[in-house]
């Protein structure tokens, strides 16, 4: 049982965390204006890597505690490589886009189905491949639950 809710609460956490960056960061360039500033995404990279690990350590935690180590370390591995990076652009960039439009509504008028071609980010991901990588995590969250009920 310990490792369903764990799975269920860092799933959610992490999604959780995602929305509220993207929540930020909307308000942060809304706040600049138009202004440049330097290419933060490095930063958020570091904070997201420590969130991450937070949530990782948490997750592992109930993984080393039980009696089915190996059947728990083959779902996080799936769980960590799959699950979390497929969720987190669909909540990120969603709230983001649907934050800038709250601010300026002439702004990404599609709100959480827009694209931005303006972003310094390396990797910008269109909407219908968040939605797509968002369905994909969550069948592997799904499938991860399953593992861990099918191997008890």
């Amino acid at each position: 049982m310990n490792q369903l809710l764990s799975i269920s609460i860092t799933f959610i956490l992490w999604q959780a965390y995602a929305n509220y960056e993207g929540k930020i960061e909307g308000n942060f360039y809304r706040l600049l204006n138009g202004r440049t500033t330097k290419n933060l995404h490095g930063l958020y990279l570091i904070n997201r890597s420590i969130v991450y690990t937070i949530i990782i350590s948490f997750d592992l935690f109930f993984c080393w505690d039980s009696e089915m180590w190996m059947v728990c370390k083959w779902a996080q591995t799936v769980f960590i490589l799959s699950i979390y990076p497929a969720v987190f652009n669909f909540w990120h960039n969603g709230a983001y886009f649907s934050t800038q439009n709250d601010l300026l509504p002439t702004l990404y008028v599609k709100r959480w189905k827009a694209d931005s071609d303006t972003s310094e980010a390396k990797h910008n991901t269109p909407w219908k491949q968040r939605l797509e990588d968002f369905i994909l995590g969550c069948v592997f969250f799904v499938g991860s639950i399953i593992n861990v009920l099918i191997n008890r």
